[in-house]
């Protein structure tokens, strides 16, 4: 993964967000290539599944949207994900998803390094992170809806 984000960095595909100020883990700021990129393939897409049909059309709404809303549809409850902290490598994995370790020292088996599933010391203690983002249309509004705060 770090050689294919290397590769797109030195083509002007993909920049690291705030690269100068530390970064932050994860973002990326498309270049110029990768904007023409990413405009094609939406619209490619969107010629496939949407002027292509007669029953579909487009629609772009807001992403921020009331307290309600989520809660209807179940984002408020089930928006986490349990993730644990590997005190070896200093990552954070979700439990499913944590990548093997490689034993490449192991003499009881004459037959080559074996494949082993990752079993993080601090498994149990799994926190849960919520994976919505928490922002406000206004600093310090306060918005009411039939009596109640959202």
């Amino acid at each position: 993964m770090k050689t294919l984000l290397e590769l797109c960095k030195r083509r002007g595909f993909l920049f690291p967000s705030a690269e100068l100020y530390g970064g932050l883990r994860g973002a990326y700021d498309y270049g110029p290539l990768g904007v023409e990129l990413k405009r094609n393939i939406l619209n490619a897409w969107y010629r496939d599944h949407v002027y292509a049909r007669h029953d579909v059309v487009g629609l772009d709404t807001s992403l921020l949207n009331p307290a309600p809303v989520f809660r209807a549809s179940g984002h408020l409850q089930h928006f986490t994900d349990d993730l644990v902290d590997c005190l070896l490598s200093r990552e954070r994995f979700r439990p499913d998803k944590a990548p093997p370790v490689r034993l490449d020292t192991v003499t009881s088996q004459p037959t080559g390094p074996r494949v082993l599933p990752l079993v993080s010391p601090d498994k149990p203690t799994a926190k849960q992170w919520e994976t919505l983002i928490r922002t406000k249309f206004a600093p310090g509004a306060k918005v009411h809806r039939q009596g109640k705060q959202v």
